[in-house]
């Protein structure tokens, strides 16, 4: 498998297997690739290296334990096309809730706007921006 390092100018760096999915989940259009692995463990180290040197926020979760976690529960049957990643617009956060309602409880979102956003039929809610992930 290959891992793709892309960069979204002026939002992020970030790491999938495939970024023409992951960039449209993010609500762009526009992005370059940065680097190109096979190896799932150096690709997450150098995400985070560059996150650093273009000064962009640092992920948490390496993308390595991201993908593991992920699979983990699906392989567990808990994982549910309704898992949701919520994004502040200033960058500053970033988390895979299990649920859109578990997310909207957490940040005391409407469970409906925020589900209008994810399916792109509004851009933002209370400064959120959420997505609905299929694949890592």
């Amino acid at each position: 498998m290959r891992y793709y390092i892309y960069h979204i100018k002026g939002k992020k760096i970030g790491c999938s297997s495939n970024p023409e999915f992951r960039v449209k989940q993010q609500k762009s259009n526009y992005f370059e690739i940065l680097e190109e692995h096979t190896d799932i463990f150096k690709a997450s180290e150098r995400e985070i290296q560059l996150q650093k040197e273009y000064g962009y926020k640092v992920d948490c979760v390496p993308y390595y334990q991201s993908v593991e976690n992920w699979q983990k529960k699906k392989r567990n049957g808990h994982s549910t096309p309704n898992e949701t990643i919520i994004e502040s617009l200033d960058g500053k956060f970033k988390k895979i809730y299990i649920s859109l309602s578990e997310g909207c409880r957490a940040l005391d979102l409407d469970k409906g706007n925020a589900h209008k956003v994810a399916i792109n039929v509004y851009s933002q809610t209370k400064g959120y921006m959420v997505t609905y992930t299929k694949n890592l």
